[in-house]
Parts: C-alpha cells; sequence; structure tokens
C-alpha cells in the first residue's frame, strides 16, 4: 500500500490555491447589460445594436 505524506508546505500550498479559488472577484453584468443569452454574446457591437 502507498503511504501519503501531508507536510506542512503542502497544507499551506492547498489553503493558497484554495483560497485563490474561491476568494477571486466573481465577473458580473451590470445593471441594465444586453445580453442575448441563447448566443452568450452581448447583443451591441461598436458599430450599434446586431439585429440578426
Amino acid at each position: 500500500m502507498l503511504k501519503f505524506l501531508w507536510s506542512e508546505v503542502c497544507e499551506k500550498s492547498f489553503q493558497d490555491l484554495k483560497d485563490k479559488l474561491t476568494l477571486a472577484p466573481i465577473l458580473t453584468l451590470s445593471e441594465g447589460s444586453n445580453i442575448d443569452e441563447s448566443r452568450g454574446t452581448d447583443t451591441m457591437s461598436a458599430s450599434g445594436p446586431d439585429y440578426s
């Protein structure tokens, strides 16, 4: 049977990684954003609305 060693260095690295993954800022849409959910893209472009 393989013995697994979990050192203090492993624990610190794990906690650092966990913090980075769970405490990262969450991207949200600003109020009034117009997203076409079927395409997952913003319906506005630099040249104006995309009515296609």
